[in-house]
């Protein structure tokens, strides 16, 4: 109890709360390295360096004396962040290794490891370390409890090959290892690990394999509203890369039925998590474009109302003030451009306006409203606020 309470107050930055907490806790169970390993990271945020060290030191040997190794390989990577810190990098190391050592599936050993080198510039002893470690999980992967913690290692490694890599298919391979090897099954690790593939493909201009595993990460999950996400960047692909918006259309269609059929049934419905209502907004808003562009603008005014319901104006989730700015930026120009609708037009700009939100291309919309309604003075003042923000 000291301890999740004492983290959660040094989360909420609480610090004077949080270190009577846990030395409180300290007192009373002074053989409890958790408390040693939260009070180490109470120090090390407070740069005192010293004790930080002192206390992880406590929990390395407490740890040691009752052989839970698992809790000293954190403790050993912990110490070796305080003396990267402090620029004792042969110390880092030598922590790191020991972490390692002692729990050869610590993951965050392994990357930590991994990125020292890296930013030393020595990419090939990085290399070796990633593909250790991988070699590792792997031939211990039904054994370990913590494989989504491997997944930061596989996508930093596959991020390493792709800046300092020979060729594209260094990073390839590793993104293949990882989903045939390292994540077999549908889970998702599984289905990240395709996301990021599919938009590596992407990058490097392999249209169809991006397709292919934006479609192999939607069906590697059940459908929710969650996994919107690699249908609608599949019909962004489709648009963007490609300006095939008939097959852009086709793959949203598609893939918003298909979610709505698997959550609430109605494609207008404000959905119980909002996460998954903002995801769905998004595919709407982007379906709506897609619409705009083929000339359906009575289907493109429906999209745009069903993404709008989905993240609601009285809602405190922070996400959905942006997604509601971005639709009603959407709406405005649709109404400008599209409806020559200069009146409904205005009204959107100033509902976004009113977010409290500093963006000048809704100044520029503005300023092109008022020329088209004559409106000279309102010109100059949009004028005014776009150099206002773009100084």
């Amino acid at each position: 109890a000291h301890h999740a309470l004492g983290t959660l107050e040094h989360s909420n930055g609480n610090i004077k709360a949080a270190t009577e907490i846990l030395r409180n806790g300290i007192q009373h169970c002074p053989d409890n390295h958790r408390l040693h390993h939260a009070m180490g990271d109470l120090y090390r945020d407070a740069n005192m360096h010293r004790h930080a060290i002192q206390s992880y030191k406590k929990g390395i040997h407490i740890c040691d004396q009752q052989k839970k190794y698992y809790g000293q390989s954190f403790l050993h990577t912990a110490t070796s962040y305080v003396m990267y810190d402090l620029g004792h990098l042969q110390a880092c190391k030598s922590h790191l290794k020991s972490s390692i050592r002692i729990n050869p599936l610590h993951a965050q050993g392994w990357l930590a490891y991994a990125h020292l080198h890296q930013s030393e510039g020595d990419i090939s002893q990085a290399r070796h370390i990633f593909e250790q470690g991988t070699n590792t999980f792997v031939a211990k992967r039904m054994k370990s409890q913590k494989q989504h913690q491997w997944l930061q290692v596989y996508l930093s490694w596959a991020a390493m090959e792709e800046i300092h890599g020979q060729t594209y298919h260094t990073a390839n391979n590793i993104y293949s290892q990882a989903a045939s090897k390292a994540f077999p099954d549908n889970t998702t690790d599984k289905y990240n690990i395709l996301m990021a593939w599919a938009q590596f493909q992407w990058r490097h201009h392999y249209y169809d394999r991006a397709k292919h595993l934006f479609q192999l990460a939607a069906d590697s999950m059940n459908a929710t509203s969650s996994h919107a996400l690699p249908i609608r960047l599949q019909g962004q692909l489709e648009m963007m890369s490609l300006e095939n918006y008939d097959s852009a259309r086709t793959i949203l269609f598609n893939g918003a039925k298909k979610l709505c059929a698997s959550t609430t049934g109605s494609s207008t419905a404000i959905l119980a998590d909002a996460e998954e209502a903002l995801e769905l907004s998004k595919l709407y808003h982007l379906w709506a474009v897609c619409e705009w562009h083929l000339n359906n603008l009575e289907r493109a005014e429906v999209l745009l109302d069903h993404a709008m319901r989905l993240v609601p104006a009285n809602d405190d989730y922070p996400k959905n003030k942006h997604m509601r700015v971005a639709l009603l930026y959407t709406l405005a120009k649709f109404m400008h451009d599209a409806r020559d609708d200069h009146i409904l037009a205005q009204h959107c700009i100033c509902l976004a306006l009113s977010q409290d939100v500093k963006l000048p291309h809704l100044w520029n919309l503005w300023k092109s409203v008022a020329q088209s309604t004559g409106n000279k003075h309102l010109v100059q003042q949009c004028q005014i606020e776009v150099n206002k923000l773009t100084k």
